[in-house]
């Protein structure tokens, strides 16, 4: 006996039983609705993690500014940078990429090439990594200082030069 099945996009369909069918299909406009749902959903994440890395940025020129109205010359980037990492380098874009050999990673510089910006790479454990980009314009440079561990990121400020560089030296 046949009979005529009406599916969900309402095309008909001819089936000589009701065991035969074992696919559904969705219409057009449930399929539209389905990825405009995974759309928002992938710009709802990315927004999150872009919020998440521009209040990391925001703190960090924030707090340093705040410091230095206080005039409080001293700063503990492992109490400022919250996020999880271990070590600190310094990049510029103009010394190029840098090569670490205890992840067996490069890591590019992503500051605009000018004579003002600074940048911090910060690494976790796994050699992953963000970074936190200024410039001069912020209201202060921050010197390049190699690499330095969590606990040794102490920095001080140069009033007079109006930059901040690590309390003690970092490693190449």
């Amino acid at each position: 006996m046949k009979q005529m099945i009406q599916g969900v996009n309402s095309e008909s369909r001819s089936m000589d039983s009701l065991s035969e069918v074992t696919f559904t299909t969705i219409s057009d406009g449930a399929s539209l609705k389905i990825k405009n749902l995974l759309i928002l959903c992938s710009m709802a994440l990315i927004t999150g993690i872009y919020l998440v890395w521009v209040w990391e940025v925001k703190s960090l020129i924030s707090s340093l500014n705040d410091k230095i109205a206080k005039n409080d010359h001293e700063a503990d980037f492992s109490q400022i940078v919250t996020k999880d990492w271990e070590l600190v380098c310094s990049l510029h874009p103009y010394s190029g990429p840098l090569y670490l050999k205890q992840y067996d990673r490069v890591y590019e510089p992503q500051g605009y090439p000018d004579d003002g910006t600074w940048e911090l790479l910060f690494i976790d454990v796994d050699g992953e990594s963000f970074s936190i980009t200024g410039s001069r314009h912020d209201g202060f440079g921050i010197q390049e200082q190699g690499c330095l561990k969590r606990a040794d990121a102490k920095f001080t400020y140069d009033g007079f030069r109006k930059v901040w560089r690590p309390a003690v030296p970092g490693v190449g």
